[in-house]
C-alpha cells in the first residue's frame, strides 16, 4: 500500500468512525480529510471501495486489540470469550460498533461495495476459529456461535445503552454454552 493510500485510509477511517456512512458523500469525505474526491476514486475505485477498506482497518484494528487478550486465557474458554466481549464491547469503541452495525444493514441490502463486507463477516469467523483455539475441538461451530451473539449484544447494547444488561446476557450465554460442551 502506498503512502498516500495508507495516510488517506487512516483519515477516512478516523472520519467515517466519527461521522458514519449514511449521509457522508465522498465529496464530503474528501473535504474532510483534506483531498479531492478523485484522489480517494484513485486510490479506491469509490466510495464502495473506501468503505469496504475502511471495514476491513477496522476489523484489523479490533482483532489486534481482542485477540492477544483473549489468548493470553487459552486454558479458560469463558475468560477468553470475555476478554474479546469486553474489548468489542468497550464504550469507547461505540462509534466503530455503530460503523460496523451500519455496514452490516447495507451489506443486507446488497448494496454495491459491500459484497466482500459478507465475506468478511465469514471471515471473522474463520479468524476466530484459527486464533481461538480456547474454543475446543469444535471451535468453526462455538466461533461462528460467539461472533453472532457478539453481534446481537452489540445492536442490544447500542439501541439501550444497558452496558450491564449486555454484560449480564453476556454471561448467560457463557453459561448456558457451558452447559454440556460436548452438545453437537
Amino acid at each position: 500500500m502506498s503512502d498516500t493510500r495508507a495516510t488517506l485510509l487512516q483519515a477516512a477511517v478516523d472520519t467515517v468512525v466519527q461521522r458514519g456512512l449514511a449521509d457522508l458523500s465522498l465529496r464530503q469525505l474528501a473535504d474532510e480529510i483534506g483531498t479531492s474526491h478523485r484522489m480517494l476514486i484513485y486510490h479506491f475505485g469509490s466510495k464502495e471501495g473506501l468503505v469496504t477498506e475502511v471495514v476491513k482497518a477496522l476489523d484489523q484494528r479490533l482483532y489486534a486489540a481482542a485477540w492477544p487478550v483473549a489468548q493470553q486465557h487459552a486454558d479458560d474458554p469463558a475468560e477468553a470469550s470475555r476478554a474479546v466481549w469486553r474489548e468489542v464491547s468497550s464504550p469507547q469503541r461505540r462509534n466503530e460498533q455503530v460503523l460496523m452495525v451500519e455496514m452490516y444493514a447495507a451489506a443486507m441490502r446488497q448494496r454495491p461495495g459491500t459484497e466482500e463486507l459478507v465475506e468478511r463477516l465469514h471471515d471473522w469467523a474463520a479468524a476466530s476459529e484459527s486464533q481461538a483455539q480456547w474454543l475446543g475441538p469444535d471451535a468453526h461451530r462455538q466461533s461462528r456461535l460467539l461472533a453472532g451473539v457478539v453481534r446481537g449484544l452489540l445492536i442490544d447494547l447500542l439501541m439501550s445503552g444497558d452496558h450491564e444488561g449486555a454484560n449480564d446476557a453476556f454471561e448467560r450465554f457463557l453459561e448456558l454454552a457451558a452447559l454440556d460442551p460436548r452438545m453437537p
